[in-house]
């Protein structure tokens, strides 16, 4: 290990000026300071302070995480649901929680029901109990802005967002579509059809941009009339049915996620339609039940469970870029979008036509 001499000897000075250059003593010249600490630099010299210092932010770093309690903020589709119900978020609540435990952090549990403005903020936050948030699901920007005010460290999950004020967790809704697009033209569908209900939904919207990108890309124009877009259950049931009903009906619908495409093939067997024989359905998340139901369900996988552990890792760094902020007087770093990318899994739900 290189001396505070052997750093005074080739820099031409004392061994008090090496010791001064590491501090903000204004006997030195920029000049001076300069050259032993470029010399320093050099030998890879560092005075015991200064080593000190950094073994400190060694371990505050290595322990800023133990014991801190961070909050998951489920936005739920109704009054009744529950995150452990529900089968896309469950397995990222998993991924969160093993994330959380990994890390040596407590992780604390709310559900809202996102059609709905919070008339009171989670307790959670109220007693600030927290150091950090993870909001998973869609909501609106109000409600967003009214956690942002209470808590600054926020990572969104399965939303993107659209001021660029937080950091969001994302799967690959258009690249994962414009595939599942392009599968369905490579067997022979002309008339691919897309079906969402909710459509203020951020992920909903990538995945109804990657399908028509895929019509862009195979220069095909998508047929509006082929589009379902309802803001409710019942209006995307009678939209469906409606559709299907028609001489001129899609041969294959790509719906927005998996429980849509349930829905989908319980339409077409109310009507009398055979799943894959006249119509192809390709759904979105491989959730749970896709595998299980019949025709087993040609899906984009999503593992949500690593979406949770990613979103835990990132409000980690955020709660640790604190930390050396405080230290250094430097800003934050600007928020970052992170997108898991999704694989097509073909099933038995679709097939080749002519």
């Amino acid at each position: 290990m290189p001396t505070i001499q052997q750093v005074a000897q080739e820099a031409g000075v004392s061994p008090a000026t090496v010791s001064r250059s590491f501090t903000d003593s204004p006997m030195l010249s920029a000049d001076t300071r300069q050259r032993v600490l470029e010399v320093a630099k050099r030998l890879n010299y560092r005075p015991p302070h200064v080593r000190k210092k950094q073994r400190e932010r060694a371990l505050i770093r290595e322990d800023a995480a133990t014991g801190v309690s961070i909050g998951l903020q489920f936005f739920a589709p109704a009054d009744t649901a529950t995150i452990q119900g529900d089968a896309f978020y469950a397995p990222m609540m998993t991924g969160a929680q093993a994330e959380t435990e990994k890390l040596g952090m407590h992780l604390l549990l709310h559900t809202t029901n996102r059609r709905k403005m919070l008339t009171d903020l989670p307790r959670m936050i109220r007693d600030q109990i927290i150091s950090g948030m993870l909001l998973v699901g869609s909501a609106s920007p109000e409600i967003l802005d009214a956690f942002l005010e209470h808590v600054p460290q926020i990572v969104l999950v399965d939303n993107r967002d659209l001021t660029g004020k937080h950091d969001c967790i994302l799967s690959d809704g258009i690249g994962g579509a414009t595939a599942a697009t392009q599968y369905l033209f490579e067997l022979g569908h002309s008339r691919v059809a897309f079906a969402m209900s909710d459509p203020e939904t951020t992920t909903f919207q990538d995945r109804l941009t990657g399908y028509l990108s895929a019509h862009f890309k195979a220069g095909r124009t998508a047929d509006p009339s082929l589009l379902i877009c309802a803001t409710t259950e019942a209006q995307f049931s009678d939209q469906v049915t409606a559709m299907l009903s028609r001489p001129d009906r899609p041969t294959a619908i790509l719906a927005a996620n998996d429980p849509h495409a349930y829905r989908l093939m319980q339409i077409c067997r109310d009507l009398g339609l055979q799943i894959p024989d006249d119509v192809s359905i390709v759904g979105f998340d491989d959730d749970k039940h896709s595998s299980l139901c019949y025709p087993a369900l040609t899906t984009l996988r999503v593992d949500t469970a690593y979406m949770g552990q990613l979103a835990v890792q990132r409000l980690a760094t955020r709660l640790l870029e604190l930390q050396d902020l405080k230290d250094e007087d430097a800003a934050p770093r600007p928020p970052i979008n992170i997108e898991v990318p999704v694989s097509l899994i073909v099933r038995g739900s679709c097939r080749a036509i002519a």
